[in-house]
């Protein structure tokens, strides 16, 4: 029996090959009519069938391991070959590369040429000989014997043609018989030395160097293929679900922790329990060979950050539940928080799409005097905090500076995706000596809100929505004051309707992480001494100027405001984690709409029904400059490792009347 198990009761080996089946079904979709058939056919899989079909179907939309683990048809090699054939041809008509100019291709056509190279694909290397050289001497053009010299003899010349009436280029030619140049030169040099005797290789009668070698025919091919179809079905990992791209072919992935080595210690163990201990197995660089040519979708899962917790856990589930109905159940779960995922990552997709149509349509420009809500259209934002840079930085790091703790820049990027065609993000650089003085939150609410009203006094064009989109992160994001802030740009007049959307946690990469990407890029390959530097190498990151920097500059820039004071007197929602998705518009000012999934009718809280001065702005709060512990060590530790002319200014000497 499949598997090694095997019961004394039939009813208990039907009952077992009844599950294998339904698991197989439940993680690799079979597309295959025969296969179907033979599935359909048991009669104990039939009061399941509505249940695995409804997890096949959400499986192909999903593009999850789509891979078809059929049974092992005899001509699947063939077939395997002929499509690669054809996709060569096809290739060739694309290309059109003629030597004459002439389009030979065309002449000979796309079906006589794929049958006519068809043909000599099936030929073995002797028979093909025979039959080129026989050609050659039909396509030969008779020479003037009193000019034919034995020096001028060799260039002999040939006219080329297919089926004797249709004259071609000999680069045609040899696109037809499927060789190349040098095999032809080859071909007619023994043809005007020996003949039509057969060709033979000058290592022929030797005692080759490895004498236990494979010859790989089909057997061997089909042997390979079937064992990383099992090994997949094994030890195959339900794919990530990250990238809801349409992908090209269906993909299954095995754990990062194999390699191509560690598959072929596999093979080579299993096919000496299977054949022999005396038997030796094909070179590992063949095994990779046929691997790539006949299951090239079966790949290894690159290394990733910031996974998903959820879908990690249900895949862990998935993998080593050995009970039915439980592995249906977790999959299950795991496919309705895939499809909620994409869900949600379409509408942040269809919110750029609809404020890049609206920035076309916006007379309003940026750099000139805007009313707000003059325009019938909307925009969109989002925004994030990146992972901090430090000062000093060279390529080639010095390895004692592992050791240290260098100068710290924070970066804050807001992307305005929609203002067109001026999309761009404005990246914040914050030394570690400009953050606000508030407590021991630096990249708290305050900050990050604070620069939020910054970049939307920027980006305004007059538009009356305004859509935004970030991560989950509780303190800087997700929480009660966020909610306040965007009801006071409601109240304040400058916008009609304000919508803000949270991402699915673990399903959070956006286009500011990608603009961050492009700046980390240039940062590993520049010498920073500076916090000028980083500002130049976030304005040279991208040539259409997608990243832009902003300074603090004395608050000449822009300024920190207490948020947290002037919204005290707001009523916060409770449970806010719970929800997604939040709305707020001008016809009921002071409420706030909440719901969790995109499908979900909204309710509503009141958050302020007060009346407070809506015009004037918070308190502002100022840096909190670097103690003078931290500038001593900056000073004593780090300077040594600044370039000479930027001492004074990364690592200037400690003033005790400019500490805290």
């Amino acid at each position: 029996m499949e598997y090694g198990i095997n019961f004394n009761s039939d009813d208990a080996n039907k009952n077992i090959l009844s599950a294998l089946e339904e698991l197989d079904n439940t993680f690799f979709v079979e597309n295959n009519s025969s296969s179907d058939e033979k599935n359909i056919s048991d009669s104990d899989d039939i009061s399941d069938s509505d249940k695995i079909e409804d997890l096949v179907e959400n499986f192909n939309e999903m593009h999850l391991n789509n891979f078809e683990f059929v049974e092992n048809l005899d001509n699947y090699i063939e077939d395997k070959f002929y499509d690669n054939l054809k996709l060569k041809v096809k290739e060739l008509f694309e290309k059109k590369k003629c030597s004459c100019n002439s389009n030979c291709f065309e002449k000979i056509g796309y079906e006589r040429f794929l049958k006519r190279r068809v043909e000599f694909e099936s030929l073995d290397k002797v028979m093909r000989d025979m039959v080129v050289k026989g050609q050659l001497m039909a396509f030969q053009q008779e020479e003037n014997t009193k000019k034919t010299t034995a020096i001028n003899r060799k260039f002999s010349r040939f006219k080329y043609c297919f089926n004797n009436d249709l004259p071609i280029c000999r680069s045609t030619y040899q696109a037809l018989i499927g060789v190349g140049h040098l095999y032809l030169d080859n071909v007619i040099k023994h043809l005007r030395e020996n003949g039509l005797e057969e060709r033979i290789h000058g290592n022929t009668g030797n005692v080759p160097k490895n004498m236990n070698r494979v010859d790989v025919n089909y057997d061997v091919a089909n042997g390979i293929f079937n064992f990383l179809k099992n090994y997949s079905d094994i030890h195959g990992l339900p794919s990530p679900g990250r990238n809801f791209n349409k992908i090209s072919m269906p993909v299954v992935f095995l754990p990062t922790s194999y390699s191509y080595m560690s598959v072929y210690r596999d093979y080579v163990q299993a096919y000496k329990d299977e054949y022999g201990r005396e038997m030796r197995a094909v070179a590992e660089s063949t095994f990779h060979k046929i691997w790539k040519l006949l299951i090239p979708s079966l790949q290894f899962m690159s290394p990733k950050s910031d996974l998903c917790e959820k879908c990690e856990t249900m895949k862990l589930e998935i993998q080593h539940t050995t009970q039915h109905e439980k592995k249906l159940s977790v999959t299950e779960n795991y496919l309705a928080h895939l499809n909620r995922a994409k869900e949600e990552r379409d509408y942040y997709n269809a919110n750029i799409t609809r404020a890049v149509e609206d920035g076309k349509c916006n007379p309003n420009r940026t750099e000139s005097q805007v009313f707000f809500k003059t325009f019938e259209g909307s925009a969109h934002i989002t925004y994030d905090w990146a992972q901090n840079v430090q000062v000093p930085y060279f390529p080639q790091q010095i390895g004692s500076l592992f050791f240290r703790s260098p100068r710290k820049v924070h970066l804050f990027g807001v992307c305005n995706t929609g203002n067109f065609p001026h999309t761009e993000q404005t990246n914040y650089v914050i030394d570690e000596g400009e953050m606000p003085d508030d407590g021991k939150l630096g990249k708290g609410v305050n900050c990050t809100l604070s620069l939020v009203w910054h970049a939307i006094q920027k980006y305004n064009r007059g538009e009356k929505k305004l859509v935004i989109t970030c991560d989950n992160c509780v303190g800087q994001n997700k929480n009660n004051y966020s909610l306040f802030f965007y009801s006071w740009l409601i109240d304040r007049g400058l916008y009609e309707e304000i919508e803000l959307n949270f991402i699915i946690p673990g399903h959070t990469k956006f286009i500011c992480d990608s603009c961050f990407g492009l700046i980390k890029i240039l940062y590993r390959k520049s010498r920073v001494n500076t916090v000028d530097d980083v500002t130049s190498i976030i304005n040279r990151s991208t040539i259409v100027r997608l990243n832009t920097s902003q300074r603090y500059l004395n608050e000449e820039g822009f300024q920190y405001y207490n948020f947290k004071d002037f919204f005290q007197s707001f009523k916060k929602l409770p449970n806010v984690q719970k929800y997604h998705h939040f709305y707020f518009n001008s016809q009921h000012p002071g409420v706030v709409f909440y719901k969790d999934r995109l499908e979900d009718n909204y309710k509503e809280a009141t958050i302020h029904n007060c009346t407070y001065a809506t015009n004037i702005l918070p308190s502002t709060i100022s840096p909190r400059p670097l103690s003078l512990k931290r500038q001593e060590e900056l000073y004593k530790e780090i300077s040594s490792f600044v370039d000479l002319p930027f001492h004074d200014i990364t690592c200037s000497k400690p003033n005790e009347n400019e500490t805290s």
